[in-house]
């Protein structure tokens, strides 16, 4: 039995790998479950395209794109540091 999922209004989720596959069914489904999401891709591009594809898809426009390569551990501090500031969409999404 699948118990039915959850209202996510007024939840932040931050979700890695979500341009593709499995990463970007979660984003999917939190999104159309009205979570804010903030997908984190390597490339821009395709990035984009899952970007448009998740909000046409789910009728949420809570969804922001941040671009880091989670292999380098540089990558990772930028992110972390600078990048989770997401003022245009849903403010800090640290707190």
């Amino acid at each position: 039995m699948v118990a039915a999922a959850r209202p996510m209004n007024g939840n932040t989720c931050i979700v890695t790998g979500a341009n593709a596959g499995i990463g970007k069914a979660t984003a999917l489904g939190l999104a159309k479950m009205g979570a804010k999401v903030v997908m984190v891709c390597r490339s821009r591009e395709r990035g984009q395209v899952a970007l448009a594809e998740i909000t046409r898809e789910s009728g949420n426009d809570s969804v922001a794109l941040l671009l880091a390569d989670l292999s380098s551990q540089t990558a990772i501090r930028n992110l972390v540091a600078a990048e989770l500031k997401v003022p245009d969409t849903f403010g800090d999404v640290t707190a």
